[in-house]
């Protein structure tokens, strides 16, 4: 599942530069290619990104929803 870590490591590259924007399509991407592949650690990994990710943007009821798909 390279892909995937991959492309959620480019999104949290931008997570840590503050470039939330960037960093969230790329986020999506790798939990989309964990679900398609059903992938439960990429799964849970960047639903807990994106969790994170809306934390820091204000958007706490997305934060919540990814934070409970993850657990």
């Amino acid at each position: 599942m390279s892909i995937a870590k991959n492309k959620g490591n480019i999104g949290s590259v931008y997570l840590k530069l503050g470039q939330y924007a960037k960093a969230e399509p790329y986020f999506k991407e790798a939990l989309q290619l964990g679900e398609e592949t059903d992938n439960i650690e990429i799964m849970m990994d960047y639903s807990m990104h994106l969790s994170q990710l809306y934390e820091l943007t204000n958007k706490h009821k997305l934060s919540l929803f990814y934070y409970k798909t993850f657990l």
